[in-house]
């Protein structure tokens, strides 16, 4: 059963060699800060790839030229070099080759998307995981359905 979005066609990521069939999590390369995050992914992706979990790690890099051909040729040599561009391993994209309907599909699809110049891992990550609570105050008086009683109470 596909991993995709109720409505979507999965046969739009096959000219990208993802079959759409595993969970895809997406990391967008928009600049340099985001190669961190790509390294850390990929090592997660090794690990969690040892322990049997299944899913495809997309990196959709963003920028032009020169830092998109430096970061493919480490992945191709480095660490990820055996997993990269197979079912369950690690896939490399650029958006110059990438049309945007197939990476607005792979946003929607993906169950995670990090980078994109928002952080680092531990930032995005913290980001998501911080919970929204209304204040006990609020929620006991009925007041958190009313905008102006919101905002004359203090957020916790």
């Amino acid at each position: 059963m596909p991993w995709l979005p109720t409505g979507w066609d999965s046969r739009a990521l096959w000219p990208h060699s993802i079959s759409g069939d595993l969970p895809i999590v997406l990391v967008r390369v928009a600049g340099v800060d985001d190669e961190t995050v790509v390294r850390q992914l990929v090592q997660w992706r090794i690990y969690t790839r040892r322990r049997g979990l299944k899913l495809d790690l997309v990196i959709l890099d963003e920028r032009a030229g020169e830092p998109a051909d430096q970061l493919r040729t480490e992945l191709e040599t480095g660490v990820a070099r055996e997993m990269l561009g197979k079912s369950g391993g690690v896939f490399f994209l650029t958006a110059d080759k990438v049309p945007t309907d197939d990476a607005v599909l792979l946003a929607a699809a993906a169950r995670a998307v990090l980078g994109g110049d928002r952080g680092s891992l531990t930032e995005q990550i913290d980001h998501r995981a911080a919970p929204r609570t209304a204040p006990a105050a609020a929620i006991h008086s009925g007041c958190s359905r009313d905008k102006a009683c919101r905002a004359a109470r203090p957020t916790a």
